[in-house]
């Protein structure tokens, strides 16, 4: 025996070394592939490895790039050190990133001993005759001849009519969609449209745009992919649609020729221009040249200015401050314009100082081209280190733009970095530097210059004219405030205020607007109204006849269509009176009081043994998982994979709270996935209940038993759907309140001593009045926990763990000089209420002696809601924090 023993450990002790060489052997591989056939050289390469054969170093920069961008390079950092060099294997080559300032403008500046080196997908697509695919000298007179009318502000000030008019156009259009879209969809098609005109001018209209932009959308795939050129693959849909490009162009340019020779034209957009232009030798552009520089210029044309606009708008939407100085320099400009002139001119667009450095912090934090491509054409040695001939160099623009020792606060958005700063040579490179810098720079900077002036101007009020518009004349007014952004409305202030004080996004309506109880906003993707006041609460809550429920189409989608959040007021009324029953009321909950109190102390012993730190609100879903799974299922709760269960609660959690977006990756299709799962699962469990319930007598029924035996006063039941939607909303909205409640009570009563040590000795002369023949604790004794009801009861309203209540209008209604739209949403903002000094003297204080003698008025405490919506689990979740800090106060010394 002891023979075999040995004989299981050499075996595997071999396997394991085996495999550990073979690891090591096939990551050394490139190494010492590219490495020795570089033979002995004058200076070392840069540190670094080249990662896998074939692969190379792709795997972890996708994954990077998918996450945080600055991951690849800060691993470098961190494993080699600060040496502005790093050898690697990307985009199929062996390679050198470069990343400190000086050595990027060597680089860069070097036309003598590098070249343009592109991953071979783009160089294949751009074409043999563009600028990328081009010698340095022919790179030098094709860029003399064709860049004239794209470089600097005079010569582009003939396009800001043509840019103006498509930016107001596509704002307006975009002010009346009754759907949402994709931003950065849009904002490719503005930039698409105005580089096609300048380009194309009169004849753009002759060519099919959309056909245009749907192979242009395909040559961009391709440019960023592996160049297979098999069908399926991105590179292969890449060439057939620059085939079909260069055809349709050629077309064009032939169309052109034609119409050139019958007659003169006054205005020639950049296709004359590239037709007519000729060097100091007489010789004109082939049509090659012509058709792959008018590729490339659209494609990057058609990305940088998208980007650009996207991004600005996001970091300034993010930066109220930046926004609002942006905005006013707009204004400021818009006030001194003679009544006479009509539209921007180059003058005003050099007097927007702000908005130049807005958008150039957006281009170093952004980093739209997060490298440039070199070739060493020769052995280079620079900073000490050798980049051998034939390998890649990428001149890493995103680890220069945020480095530290450059940028204070790199992460940080801040335009006023900009102010009195002159960049050092190779420290802002977002158009490349040297001879191949980017020709169109100027150009793209004047596209999303013209088109945030406008949307600086005009786009806040979007949501404004179109939802309160359309309204028409109304007896009262709606409430005063804003409805925000077009699709994002006010949730981008709504999420900032929630991760650090979230009081201060109603602090901030109240401010404005005074307090009128009543504001209008735009949250999670509909108009609505706010009501924070008592009276106006406790009127929402108790009005079903012109008020619905109206939770977000996420957590509607997700809660089901059978479950209490999906019901009719007249079918949530029969539905509610048949389910809640065992859960209504501490007589009925007593049965409940033994295993709740067994899995919490279970759970404490546990904790307490634990050698390493925990995140004490997993711990605590734990145990109100555990709980109320036990409530539901009984004892058939062993058949079910309830790790299983709790993962997919997990998921279906998340997406409860997230933008109902259907699509892979984002939280609310997970979820939908998630909840197929669950009710495959449940419905597993009501099946064979119902198989063992006809053999079986169970003298002890769980709450599926009841669900499925309850019958209302017509004797109908409760469809398998109701049942499974019931208990999925069930066990979520359990899951979440009770553990949340515990862990803030916890909180709340160890930063307050005097509450801990109140509370504590409660709970200890509970225990000396108990007698001896007792285990355990009794609804009795939980009945005389007067002053944990309190602190509960202070948790419950410090804390608001459900921030509001939902509900949607039916009708027109009018309230307090106000009206409610129909269709309007109606946000019963919980929590201002529970906050008001007016009702509650010193809130931010958490005080469990203000229960005392305290009468609490209709309106001014709703922790589980109000009305015939009222939560039915409420008594069941105060159960759970009751008999669990029973024993956390008594035993957590």
């Amino acid at each position: 025996m002891m023979l075999l023993d040995c004989w299981w450990v050499i075996v595997l002790a071999s396997l394991f070394g085996g495999y550990a060489f073979v690891f090591w052997f096939v990551r050394r591989v490139n190494e010492w592939y590219y490495v020795w056939r570089v033979g002995k050289l004058q200076h070392p390469l840069p540190p670094g490895d080249l990662g896998w054969p074939l692969f190379g170093n792709m795997p972890s920069f996708l994954n990077a790039f998918k996450s945080d961008p600055d991951s690849f390079l800060h691993h470098l950092v961190s494993r080699y050190g600060r040496r502005g060099m790093y050898r690697t294997h990307l985009f199929g080559k062996p390679s050198i990133i470069v990343c400190s300032a000086e050595t990027c403008r060597k680089v860069l500046t070097d036309d003598e001993q590098l070249k343009l080196g592109y991953p071979a997908s783009t160089m294949a697509l751009s074409g043999k005759r563009s600028f990328h695919g081009i010698s340095n000298v022919e790179h030098k007179r094709l860029r003399r001849l064709t860049t004239a009318p794209i470089t600097g502000h005079e010569a582009l000030s003939t396009y800001i009519g043509l840019i103006e008019n498509v930016a107001v156009n596509l704002l307006e259009d975009l002010s009346i969609m009754d759907t949402p879209c994709e931003f950065l969809t849009e904002m490719r098609k503005f930039a698409f449209k105005v580089i096609t005109t300048i380009f194309m001018g009169s004849h753009a209209h002759c060519v099919d745009l959309p056909l245009l932009d749907n192979l242009y959308t395909h040559l961009i795939q391709g440019m960023k992919s592996l160049p297979i050129n098999l069908p399926g693959f991105a590179f292969y849909k890449a060439l057939k649609a620059r085939k079909k490009l260069m055809k349709l162009l050629q077309g064009l340019v032939d169309q052109k020729r034609r119409t050139n020779n019958i007659k003169t034209k006054t205005k020639k957009d950049m296709m004359d221009l590239l037709m007519e232009v000729k060097d100091e030798d007489g010789r004109k552009l082939e049509d090659e040249d012509i058709i792959d520089l008018i590729l490339i210029f659209l494609l990057a044309g058609h990305e940088s200015s998208a980007h650009g606009i996207l991004w600005t708008i996001i970091y300034i939407t993010e930066n109220p401050h930046v926004f609002q100085r942006a905005k006013k320099e707009q204004e400021e400009i818009l006030e001194r314009r003679p009544s006479t002139q009509k539209g921007l001119n180059l003058k005003e667009i050099k007097q927007m100082e702000y908005l130049s450095k807005v958008i150039d912090e957006m281009l170093r934090r952004t980093s739209i081209s997060f490298a440039n491509f070199r070739q060493a054409k020769v052995d280079v040695n620079i900073n000490g280190y050798t980049i051998p001939k034939g390998w890649k160099v990428l001149v890493w623009n995103r680890g220069v733009h945020m480095d530290p020792e450059t940028y204070h606060n790199p992460k940080e958005y801040d335009p006023s970095r900009w102010e009195n700063h002159t960049a050092r040579a190779g420290s802002f490179l977002p158009f490349g530097l040297g001879s191949r810098f980017c020709p169109g720079s100027d150009l793209a900077k004047l596209e999303i210059t013209i088109f945030l002036h406008h949307f600086l101007l005009n786009y806040r009020r979007v949501n404004e004219w179109y939802y309160v518009s359309r309204l028409g004349k109304l007896k009262y007014p709606v409430p005063p405030g804003d409805l925000g952004w077009p699709f994002l409305g006010n949730m981008l202030t709504f999420f900032k205020a929630f991760k650090s004080d979230p009081d201060s996004f109603l602090h901030n309506l109240i401010s404005r607007h005074g307090k009128t109880g009543m504001y209008r906003a735009f949250l999670f993707g509909c108009p609505s109204i706010i009501v924070c006041s008592p009276d106006t609460c406790r009127k929402i809550l108790g009005d079903d006849e012109q008020l619905k429920l109206g939770y977000p189409a996420s957590a509607m989608a997700l809660a089901g269509k059978r479950s209490l959040h999906g019901l009719t007021n007249v079918e949530h009324k029969r539905i509610k009176r048949l389910a809640t029953a065992p859960i209504t009321g501490h007589e009925a909950l007593s049965t409940y009081i033994g295993f709740t109190e067994t899995i919490a102390v279970n759970l404490l012993e546990e904790l307490s043994t634990m050698n390493t730190p925990c995140e004490f609100l997993n711990e605590m879903r734990k145990f109100a998982f555990e709980v109320f799974t036990t409530i539901f299922m009984g004892t058939d709760r062993e058949r079910v994979d309830l790790g299983l269960v709790e993962n997919l609660y997990a998921v279906f959690n998340r997406g409860m709270k997230t933008m109902a977006i259907n699509l892979p990756g984002f939280s609310f299709y997970k979820a939908l996935k998630a909840r197929k799962k669950l009710t495959k699962l449940l419905q597993s469990v009501v099946d064979q209940k119902r198989e063992l319930n006809k053999t079986r007598t169970k003298t002890k029924k769980d709450m599926m038993d009841l669900f499925m035996e309850v019958k209302d006063e017509d004797g109908r039941q409760l469809e398998d759907e109701d049942i499974i939607d019931l208990i999925l909303v069930f066990l979520m909205a359990g899951h979440e309140s009770s553990a949340h409640g515990i862990l803030w009570t916890i909180i709340y009563v160890t930063e307050n001593p005097h509450v801990f040590q109140r509370a504590k000795k409660e709970q200890e002369e509970i225990l000396e009045s108990r007698p001896s023949t007792q285990k355990g604790l009794s609804l009795k004794e939980i009945k005389q926990m007067g002053y944990l009801s309190k602190v509960i009861d202070e948790t419950l309203r410090k804390t608001t763990i459900s921030f509001a209540n939902f509900r949607e209008a039916k009708v027109d209604i009018h309230m307090n000089g106000y009206t409610i739209p129909k269709g309007w949403k109606v946000l019963v903002w919980a929590r201002q209420v529970h906050m008001d000094p007016d009702i509650f003297q010193n809130p931010k204080e958490y005080d469990p002696s203000r229960w005392e003698n305290h009468t609490t008025r209709a309106g001014t405490f709703f922790p589980f809601g109000y009305g015939s919506r009222f939560c039915p689990g409420s008594e069941l979740a105060k159960l759970e924090i009751c008999v669990f800090l029973h024993h956390f106060l008594l035993n957590y010394r």
